[in-house]
């Protein structure tokens, strides 16, 4: 009868191939490689064994081969001899009593596990994720990085097959090799200078310029341009998402020992912006489509733009304007696409809307329109079914807690539930038409009665019009049929959060730059915003988006459709097979610049 499975020590595939290679030539075995080898022999007749009795199952292999590891495995009672010192005493003394106890015990355990019941599926149910899953030494792994270029460190004098150069008597052979993730800092624009060698015909005067590498052509360096393609992304990244004006991109490259003037920075911004200007366009064009649209305002400040003549949408008057804002609508499509588009100027988001839709197929259905209930929202040229944002007024309600801590609470209460019904159907996936059924269920009557009892309350005189109680209960009854929109129409948002989230971008860039200096800076922002938001709500890596579109920037003026970001990807291939793509002539930095919309 086969004795039990040998302690379970797992050989990484370099040191297999090593153990075979070493085969060939019996001399060269050591005493561990033998014992490594009768190791595998014992284990093999085991479960040979164990499998012609019908006493194996594939849990139990697993455990014996050491892919499944005991679950619950207790540590060593005070008594045993890996715990006998006490916890006052060292680490290495009660992991050395470990260590004896677990080996001598081992081949006992491993044949003793034959006579226990495979474990069930409840019992899986019942160990938590965490601890089975659990990293033992907590950091991070090879893969946990995201996407790392990866560099082959070879060995440049030694291979397999030669002398090992520390005894001079055995060969090296392959072995594991050692992986490790590195993680190096340097600033966000790195300079270089480089030398090219040129050669000359000494009879026609030629010249011959070396080539520059495939790397510095696929970033547009070359000898008239200073600023490669990524520069440029870079920094308008680090101004319009990382909200770092320009002044201060400066100061921290020359901090880190690369000096960029700030207004090469914004010479750099205007070239990403004339590069994106063709996509922001045909985006907003595919926005005027969708079947539902969020649209919010945030302050702004042109210097150069304090007032203008604008025409009033109702009238078709021309009438003085002098509010400046940075007005966002964001669009989401039949097919799934989000679109999100910027316009800073003085205008209001219902301007906006009304720009959009006027481009909007006559055969399509009204759009879903999701907004505060502010007048500067409305739409007045087209038809929209509005809905107003329900986080607004909770809002409302929480700041009259302390003041008024029981007319809060009752309205608090009830909407409580209403976005607990909303979370339930996210996650029981219902589509437009069960959620609204489900809403109209649960959440209508809840929403009646907050409307309800604040008319009860103004009408009974329990609370004043004019106080704080009075206006937010004001607010819910004159706005009940936008707020209880979501219960009417399929498909119809409960809140705003997803604008008011998209809207953090131009107030991040305020805080630190509180205006633009004119409406051509105000353009470059929205184009860039217009794009790149739209990208990042796809997963679309900016960086490499950017340099895209400056890199086959001909090709996108004259197929902007193929450069969307969810599309991108496929043009790039497209070209790639297809050859070289067209450049254009170097762009002179300062000008070009996006049309302002």
């Amino acid at each position: 009868m086969a004795k039990g499975p040998a302690k379970v020590k797992k050989l990484k595939p370099a040191q297999v191939e090593a153990l075979l290679v070493k085969l060939e030539d019996p001399s060269s075995l050591t005493d561990e490689d033998c014992k490594h080898l009768a190791d595998i022999v014992r284990t093999w007749a085991h479960v040979v064994q164990r499998a012609g009795q019908h006493k194996l199952s594939m849990r139990q292999l697993q455990r014996i081969l050491g892919v499944l590891k005991k679950r619950g495995a207790r540590k060593p009672d005070s008594g045993s001899e890996g715990g006998s010192q006490g916890s006052g005493s060292g680490s290495g003394s009660g992991s050395e009593g470990g260590s004896q106890g677990s080996g001598s015990n081992s081949n006992a355990a491993a044949a003793n596990e034959s006579n226990k019941p495979p474990p069930t599926d409840a019992d899986d149910a019942a160990t938590p994720a965490a601890s089975r899953n659990r990293d033992e030494h907590g950091r991070r792994g090879w893969d946990d990085f995201g996407e790392l270029p990866e560099h082959h460190h070879a060995h440049c004098d030694l291979g397999p097959g030669c002398h090992c150069p520390k005894c001079r008597r055995g060969k090296l052979y392959p072995y594991e090799s050692a992986r490790f993730v590195s993680i190096t800092g340097q600033a966000p624009l790195v300079g270089a200078r480089h030398t090219v060698d040129r050669l000359q015909c000494n009879l026609c005067k030629s010249l011959f310029t070396a080539a520059l590498g495939p790397t510095f052509a696929q970033d547009g360096v070359a000898g008239q341009r200073l600023y490669s393609w990524s520069a440029a992304s870079v920094v308008a990244i680090h101004k319009y998402f990382g909200g770092l004006p320009w002044y201060r991109q400066e100061t921290l490259q020359t901090a880190l020992g690369v000096s960029v003037p700030d207004a090469s920075m914004s010479d750099l911004c205007e070239r990403v912006a004339d590069a994106a200007a063709p996509v922001a366009r045909f985006l907003e064009k595919l926005a005027a489509n969708a079947v539902t649209f969020f649209g919010d305002d945030t302050s702004a400040l042109i210097l150069q733009e304090r007032k203008a003549l604008r025409t009033q949408r109702s009238t078709g008057k021309l009438v003085e304007r002098t509010g400046c804002h940075v007005s966002c609508v964001v669009a989401q499509t039949d097919d799934g696409h989000r679109i999100a588009v910027f316009r800073v100027g003085i205008q209001h988001t219902g301007e906006l809307m009304d720009e959009l839709l006027a481009g909007r197929d006559a055969q399509l259905p009204l759009p879903l329109f999701m907004a505060d209930c502010l007048a500067a929202n409305t739409v007045t040229v087209c038809r929209v079914l509005y809905g107003a944002c329900n986080a607004h007024a909770v809002r409302r309600f929480k700041d009259l807690k302390e003041d008024f801590p029981s007319e809060a609470a009752y309205a608090l209460e009830r909407y409580k539930t209403i976005f607990e019904n909303e979370a339930t159907c996210h996650d029981a996936q219902l589509d437009s038409e069960q959620r609204l059924a489900y809403h109209r269920e649960h959440s209508k009557p809840l929403l009646d009665e907050i409307c309800e009892h604040g008319e009860t309350l103004l009408n009974d005189h329990e609370i004043e019009p004019n106080s704080a109680a009075g206006e937010v209960y004001g607010y819910m009854v004159n706005n009940r049929v936008r707020l209880s929109a979501f219960v009417r129409h399929a498909g119809m948002p409960l809140d705003n959060n997803e604008v008011e989230r998209t809207l953090r971008l131009p107030v991040r860039l305020r805080d630190n730059a509180p205006f633009f200096k004119n409406t051509i800076g105000a353009a470059w922002a929205q184009t860039v915003w217009t794009v790149g938001d739209t990208a990042l709500g796809h997963g679309v890596n900016l960086l490499a988006y950017f340099n895209a579109l400056q890199r086959h920037r001909l090709d996108v003026r004259r197929q902007p459709d193929r450069w969307v970001p969810w599309l991108y990807d496929q043009r790039l291939r497209e070209l790639q097979q297809t050859g070289p793509p067209a450049t254009a002539q170097p762009l002179s930095l300062g000008t070009t610049t996006p049309a302002a919309h």
